[in-house]
């Protein structure tokens, strides 16, 4: 079994668990998806996020999000520390990895996790104000 990561579990890493639930995996108890997000939810992600059930607040994201991926089939890890610089690919791991980051300096640290390809849908401050030459 190989791992997928997907980590920051906002409404974007709710956003990817979402349309994986719909790719067309022929067995999907033979996918582990690792979850990885230190938070908790709040109110405002009842709004934006596609997998937060109303009344949820106070639910760590990753309890959140598991057993909607694990009734499809998938089995699940959670990681319940943020990325840091110690944080690094396994042996297992499928090294593409799904981030929906929300901050520069966790992005940063990505760079050296080791994964093959990571993408990350994670929202930045917006675009710079002035371009430099």
């Amino acid at each position: 079994m190989r791992d997928k990561p997907l980590v920051g579990l906002g409404h974007l890493g709710q956003a990817n668990a979402w349309v994986i639930s719909f790719l067309g995996y022929t067995d999907p108890t033979s996918i582990s998806i690792v979850l990885q997000d230190d938070d908790f939810t709040i109110e405002a992600n009842q709004s934006t996020g596609l997998l937060t059930r109303p009344r949820s607040a106070e639910v760590r994201k990753t309890r959140l999000i598991a057993p909607t991926l694990e009734r499809l089939g998938f089995a699940t890890t959670i990681i319940e520390f943020p990325t840091d610089d110690g944080t690094r690919a396994g042996p297992r791991s499928e090294h593409v990895a799904l981030l929906g980051l929300d901050n520069v300096p966790t992005r940063r640290l990505t760079s050296d996790v080791s994964w093959k390809l990571a993408i990350d849908t994670g929202l930045g401050a917006g675009p710079p104000t002035s371009i430099r030459s």
